[in-house]
């Protein structure tokens, strides 16, 4: 792609990884240090954080894959899709994380905006180097809360990176690391002094920047005022000072040493050293996968293999049961039809994709869940009676442990159906206790609910396990007046096709057409069509070439609503302006009244 206009895109990581497409809709602001997000416009040469932390992460967590996976790859390169293979979701939830952790170094430029030292200015390279091996030590404090380690991990890297765009370390040494940066108990090499100067005037403040630079052999970087620190004052003609940081948001490059020495961008205008922005960018990956990585040093050193998986979601699927016990009394009605609801809808999704259970267990609740399900699956236990089974706690825990099974429970909340007193308040929290212990001692959870919302966490927890990567390809009303039959259209990312029909009275009464006119007989494995009890004709049909193909019913009307199982999935961020200009990530909904964007990323599940 060559043009940058409203609407701008760029693909990240290696060739042979699932592409990855970012489409943004933005207004582009000048900011302290790497730009966070997106290049400005025209100008896709210019990295960001970003794309830093997107290069640095990936080359660090495919190498330890190649390193202590046991995978087919020839070298790190293929180290992911050999991990992965066709689990695109597991993949997705990889990138999922690189995500958030590159969210949080992008905040930490505009949250952080007046310590110099989080950006490496004014000198304040040896702050900046302590503060770095005080957020390293956080990391380990942060180990078992995921969401904090990974915005931890944000701050440290946004420092690390900045460092390469600040300093003068790449005008001395090029795109190589400063691997020295940030350890604890490692001397810095000599930082100038704050009476020396360390830049010169130059003509033209915009341009020909080049060869300001009067120390070598010595660490410096740029002051930036409005960033939460002055450049010191020169004398009046004065053609050398303390260097600035540049740039038109820069008002200090406007006294002696005017100009300045970032690499931000590629634009010569916005960083005056922009012919060095490659080597920053290059130095900052190299350091990013560093600090994750080192044999010495690396964070991955004090977190562990297991915590660095969990980190970065590096974990193969395995086929494993969809198992429910269900406590079969009357007072469970809604809650049984819920629990079939959502069987019917995962089986027409999954069925024949790579997310679909190995096998579905449905137990009454004194049956033997744990025994019929497969390894490493969860039991989804549904109830609003007392925990019949509280006895044998011990038992359950050492069986579901023993398979490396999760008991994820939903109760409905008992309040609601009987009046409490003593008696019942000891027995409500005696097998609260239950359910919570179980779930503690074999990782999985207890949700409160009741029945007009238990479908809704059924979706939220099920989909944790079984994604159904659902795409909307269409969603219509057919009326009686039009013509008898629909197109539908099939593309090549298309693996499952679902239609749902409402309205319908019985399961032959819409016809699906090849074609060649021939119909679907729904006789074979990899075709089913199902009629629910809420009158929704379901049709589920796998491994359709890309063509297209036909809907054909009686004189009725229907609402219709096509999805698929697709290897292109859809991921975005909401973004925010502030009173300062700067765009951070939105939890929620923006503030009416404020400029907001999104981010938008498409992947598309195949080796390009």
């Amino acid at each position: 792609m060559s043009k940058y206009s409203k609407f701008s895109a760029f693909t990240t990581a290696n060739a042979r990884m699932k592409s990855s497409i970012y489409i943004v809709i933005l207004t582009i602001h000048l900011v302290n240090g790497f730009l966070p997000r997106t290049p400005p416009p025209g100008h896709w040469q210019t990295k960001t954080h970003f794309d830093i932390t997107n290069t640095g992460i990936l080359q660090a967590v495919s190498e330890y894959i190649f390193e202590t996976k046991n995978t087919s790859a020839t070298s790190p390169s293929f180290a992911l899709n050999a991990f992965f293979g066709t689990d695109y979701n597991g993949m997705a939830r990889m990138f999922e994380t690189v995500r958030h952790v590159r969210t949080a170094v992008a905040d930490t430029q505009e949250n952080k905006r007046n310590i110099g030292y989080v950006h490496c200015n004014a000198d304040q390279i040896k702050l900046a180097h302590s503060s770095l091996i005080s957020c390293r030590s956080k990391l380990l404090e942060r180990k078992e809360d995921l969401t904090e380690l990974r915005r931890q991990l944000g701050e440290c890297l946004y420092t690390i990176q900045s460092f390469y765009s600040n300093t003068n370390w790449v005008e001395m040494y090029g795109p190589k690391p400063y691997l020295d940066f940030g350890i604890k108990g490692k001397q810095l090499m000599t930082i100038t002094s704050p009476e020396e100067d360390t830049c010169k005037d130059v003509p033209n403040i915009d341009k020909d920047c080049k060869d300001n630079m009067l120390v070598v052999n010595k660490l410096t970087s740029g002051y930036h005022h409005g960033r939460g620190n002055v450049k010191p004052p020169r004398s009046r003609g004065s053609k050398t000072g303390k260097c600035s940081h540049g740039g038109p948001a820069d008002t200090s490059r406007l006294l002696p040493a005017k100009c300045g020495i970032n690499k931000d961008t590629t634009i010569e205008r916005l960083s005056p050293h922009y012919h060095l922005h490659d080597d920053a960018y290059l130095a900052a990956v190299a350091a990013t996968k560093h600090f994750l990585k080192d044999k010495d040093t690396g964070i991955l050193q004090h977190l562990g293999n297991e915590t660095f998986d969990l980190l970065f979601h590096i974990k193969q699927r395995r086929k494993v049961s969809l198992s429910f016990a269900v406590d079969y009394s009357g007072s469970m009605a809604s809650e049984i039809a819920a629990v079939k609801e959502k069987i019917i809808q995962i089986v027409t999704s999954t069925q024949g994709s790579e997310n679909e259970p190995a096998n579905y267990v449905l137990s009454l609740f004194n049956d033997p869940a744990i025994e019929l399900s497969l390894p490493d699956s969860t039991i989804f236990v549904f109830t609003d009676a007392d925990a019949k089974d509280a006895h044998r706690i011990l038992e359950i825990q050492t069986a579901a442990k023993s398979k490396q099974i999760k008991v994820t429970t939903l109760q409905t909340d008992k309040c609601a159906r009987r009046k409490r007193n003593s008696e019942s308040d000891y027995r409500y929290q005696r097998d609260k206790n239950f359910f919570e212990s179980v779930a503690a001692s074999t990782g999985g959870k207890v949700y409160q609910t009741n029945k007009e919302d238990i479908g809704n966490i059924l979706d939220e927890v099920i989909e944790i396990d079984f994604p159904t990567s659902e795409v909307i390809l269409e969603y219509f009303s057919w009326i009686s007046e039009e013509n008898h039959t629909r197109a539908v259209f099939v593309d090549k990312s298309i693996q499952v096709l679902k239609i749902v029909i409402k309205g319908a009275s019985r399961k032959d009464e819409i016809d699906f057409l090849y074609p060649n006119g021939t119909k679907e007989t729904f006789s074979t494995p990899t075709a089913s069509r199902i009629f629910t009890d809420k009158n929704d004709l379901i049709m589920s049909i796998q491994k359709l070439s890309p063509e297209k193909y036909y809907l054909l019913r009686t004189k009725k009307a229907y609402e219709v609503n096509i999805t698929a199982q697709s290897s292109i999935e859809v991921d975005g961020e909401t973004v925010e302006e502030n009173e300062n200009g700067s765009s951070i990530s939105v939890e929620g909904s923006p503030i009416v009244g404020n400029s907001a964007g999104v981010i938008c990323k498409s992947r598309y599940n195949s080796a390009i």
